[in-house]
Order: structure tokens, then C-alpha cells, then sequence
């Protein structure tokens, strides 16, 4: 092999090289965005559009009027704490699911006046903390605390080091869009699922 010919064989190698880390950040890059390619509701007639998002808010409201099944939207690591709402004077369970620098919150609200020992039951209906979930498999039940008519489910995506949240539908699939927006013109005809400056 004369000079030349080995000098080009180098180039084309660290070509190649670079070529390979450039593409294998962009897919771990991709791999650590939440994918939402499931509601978290495993039957529209369970539940209604409650809210929808709004900046301030931080995301998607749905609402059911008994105990229902709550699926994962998307997979990653599944945390949950039981939290009392300083501001409603209520017990609820804190959720999210991690992807890379990116949380989908998940805060099962099982009513406006909740004890400590119902948000421990609701606690104690999803699956153990830290688990790791697949986008579609049960994570436990939205429980209604008694004398309360209605329990919501707030959902939304959170870039977690600057606490920024966004209109969930930027991460989700299609198909997903497709059934949160269907379900917000069912209950509210004319909303959509964000607001036009989230999205």
C-alpha cells in the first residue's frame, strides 16, 4: 500500500468514526425525549376532559367519577410520593415517569377534600416506586375518596432542570394526539387540547 492510498484509508476511517459518534448521540439524544404513544385512560367512557393545558397550569386534567385504571403514556422510570397540596389543603399522590432530563408528571388527585390515610390508599394502588414501565401497562388505579364527586388525573411533560413544562402533544404519538384531541371536542366542542400559544 503506498502512502497516498494509506493516508486516504486513515481519513476514510476517522470519517467513519466521527460519522458513527455523531449518529449514536442523535439516537441517544432521541431515546431520551419522552414518546407518549398511550393515553393514560384505558377507555374513553371512563373519563372526561377537564382541563386543558395552559402554561400556568402545567398540564392535561382528566376527570372520573369512580375508581378507574391509569396506564402508563409513556416508558421510563416510575416514581411516586404522597404530597399535601399547601394550596387546596388536600393529599394527593405526586407521580412521574423519567426520561433522560424529562419527566411526564403524573398527579393522581382522588378528589378536592382527601385525608392523609385516603392518599396513602391511593399511594398503595400504584405500582412500587421506582419501577421501570412500558408506555401502556397498568400503573394502578385513580381511586375517589369518599364524599367527593369527582378524582383527576393531571398529566404533562416537565423538563426537569429548568422546570419548564410543555403541551404534552409535542411528545406524543399520532395516534395519541388523535384520541386526546377527539376526547377534548367530545366534551368541550371547540377546545383544543392545548392552548394555541403551547403548542
Amino acid at each position: 500500500m503506498n502512502k497516498a492510498t494509506n493516508h486516504r484509508l486513515r481519513a476514510v476511517i476517522a470519517a467513519l468514526l466521527l460519522w458513527g459518534v455523531w449518529s449514536c448521540k442523535s439516537a441517544d439524544d432521541e431515546a431520551a425525549l419522552p414518546q407518549l404513544t398511550s393515553v393514560p385512560y384505558v377507555s374513553a367512557d371512563d373519563v372526561r376532559f377537564y382541563r386543558r393545558f395552559e402554561a400556568e397550569h402545567g398540564g392535561i386534567d382528566l376527570s372520573a367519577t369512580r375508581e378507574i385504571a391509569i396506564r402508563a403514556v409513556c416508558s421510563g422510570i416510575f416514581n411516586k410520593k404522597l404530597y399535601y397540596h399547601p394550596t387546596s389543603l388536600r393529599w394527593q399522590v405526586n407521580c412521574e415517569i423519567v426520561v433522560g432530563d424529562y419527566a411526564v408528571d403524573c398527579l393522581f388527585e382522588p378528589g378536592s377534600q382527601v385525608t392523609e390515610a385516603q392518599g396513602r390508599l391511593q399511594l398503595d394502588k400504584l405500582v412500587a416506586d421506582g419501577t421501570h414501565v412500558i408506555a401502556g401497562e397498568l400503573l394502578g388505579r385513580l381511586t375517589l375518596a369518599p364524599g367527593n364527586d369527582i378524582t383527576l388525573l393531571h398529566f404533562g411533560v416537565r423538563y426537569r432542570p429548568e422546570n419548564r413544562t410543555e403541551c404534552p402533544l409535542k411528545y406524543s404519538s399520532a395516534e395519541v394526539q388523535a384520541q386526546l384531541q377527539a376526547l377534548a371536542q367530545r366534551d368541550h366542542p371547540g377546545w383544543q387540547v392545548c392552548t394555541i400559544d403551547t403548542f
